[in-house]
């Protein structure tokens, strides 16, 4: 089933993301910028994710000043996407309440529901060898009703 490579697929790439930011988080601890400071304590619990929507909303928008963590929001011209990253990242910023990843057991278990229920889809929705069946049969066959000749396998008068 194609699911399971596009789920590995899925895997490697956020494993790939989470390894790159934690590479820029050790770089950050050993070089702090001065945006730095604009963030929560490094002992708070949430310091890791916040530090990881800036990152990725820095990294996504091209935005290197060392003196703003987020700088500027998104215009009326920037993609939807783009803007979903620099909110992801302003709502961390203003976010000082201490929930952990308990927080994130919902969505969790909705994402498990969504992985279980695209598992059971086919890959191949439609049946074509169920088309290729009725549509090579001979026009003649009484099993398949006409539609081209009006006369045939109709019930009721004709007009």
């Amino acid at each position: 089933m194609a699911t399971e490579p596009r789920q590995e697929v899925i895997n490697h790439q956020v494993a790939r993301i989470e390894a790159e930011l934690a590479s820029r988080r050790a770089a950050l601890a050993d070089d702090p910028p001065t945006w730095l400071d604009q963030l929560l304590p490094m002992d708070h619990p949430n310091y890791t994710e916040v530090v990881n929507r800036v990152l990725l909303w820095r990294a996504v928008a091209d935005f290197d000043n060392d003196t703003h963590a987020l700088g500027p929001g998104p215009t009326a011209q920037t993609s939807k996407s783009l803007r979903a990253y620099y909110l992801q990242a302003q709502a961390a910023l203003s976010d000082t309440t201490t929930a952990g990843r308990e927080d994130r057991e919902p969505v969790a278990a909705l994402t498990k529901e969504h992985y279980t229920v695209s598992d059971q889809l086919e890959d191949d929705p439609i049946d074509f060898a169920f088309y290729d069946a009725v549509f090579d049969q001979p026009e003649h066959d009484p099993a398949v009703p006409s539609v081209d000749r009006p006369d045939r396998d109709r019930q009721g008068p004709t007009l």
